[in-house]
């Protein structure tokens, strides 16, 4: 099921199944160290990802708690929710790409035996929102519900936290706003929690202009922000950069099918524990 599930669009880069141990079958003892979809102990972790030439190769993950599997892993089991994890930067192929993951809990009869992630690759989806701008001075920004930043004017700032420093230079992220105005402005709209697009305007005349992005089937919530000129030119044309956070939206219907197929307990399977997702851990690649 996972592998085809990779090769389903050029945005996957791996799928990880990761079960709990005997948490399919209570057959573990039968499949030690078996592959590289096994551990010593028999439980099933593997991490499927695309090679540069296309192929899909295996490796099986580190499951503890040292190699970094809370966010992914241990949270959507207990929350027994899907999540949209990230986003982090990973080197593919030598290159850093921004990576988010969906992590859907596996659930039987409201027990969670284990977890199935998708890694999604974020370049193009991001390049458009950048691309999306109403005149040459606009900024263009997308910030994680968690507050870390998947797109920004300055490319040091990507996966580091709303006000992070970076690097000696104190506080980074200056290259076309003032990150401790917006940051302000960002918390004063997030205690709003709006469902539509909004100005927050400043002492200057100027203003950000702030558009929620959501997702079926999860809570998180994303927000693109855009700076405004003096005038608030944005206030009068809200659609205009509500169709950069559609697009995400769009992007990740594709994921909540997946979401769907994947949950299901595939009875081929029932007396051979064979499925299993990924690890934040290196190793896993």
């Amino acid at each position: 099921m996972a592998v085809p599930v990779v090769n389903a669009r050029p945005e996957f880069l791996g799928v990880a199944v990761a079960f709990e141990p005997n948490g399919y079958d209570g057959k573990d003892e039968t499949y030690r160290a078996e592959g590289k979809e096994h551990d010593e102990a028999g439980r099933f972790a593997p991490y499927y990802y695309k090679l540069e030439n296309g192929d899909v190769a295996t490796d099986l993950m580190a499951m503890a708690v040292e190699a970094g599997i809370e966010g992914w892993y241990l949270e959507p089991l207990h929350r027994k929710t899907p999540m949209l994890v990230g986003p982090y930067i990973y080197p593919v192929n030598g290159v850093d790409v921004s990576l988010v993951s969906i992590c859907v809990p596996l659930l039987s009869d409201g027990v969670t035996f284990g977890i199935v992630t998708v890694d999604l690759v974020m370049t193009e989806l991001l390049r458009d929102l950048g691309a999306a701008r109403l005149l040459e001075t606009e900024q263009v920004a997308v910030l994680s519900d968690d507050e870390i930043w998947l797109r920004h004017p300055d490319p040091k700032r990507l996966a580091t936290g709303l006000m992070e420093e970076v690097g000696q230079g104190g506080t980074a992220g200056n290259a076309g706003f003032d990150e401790a105005a917006l940051a302000a402005a960002y918390r004063s709209y997030q205690a709003a929690q709006p469902a539509v697009p909004q100005l927050v305007e400043q002492p200057d005349g100027t203003g950000f202009y702030f558009v929620p992005v959501t997702f079926a089937g999860l809570s998180e919530r994303w927000t693109l922000i855009a700076t405004a000129p003096k005038g608030g030119f944005l206030a009068a044309s809200p659609a205009s950069l509500s169709a950069p956070g559609l697009a995400l939206v769009g992007a990740a219907v594709g994921l909540i099918i997946l979401f769907f197929f994947l949950r299901q307990r595939s009875p081929a399977r029932a007396g051979n524990a064979q499925s299993r997702p990924r690890s934040r851990a290196v190793e896993r690649r």
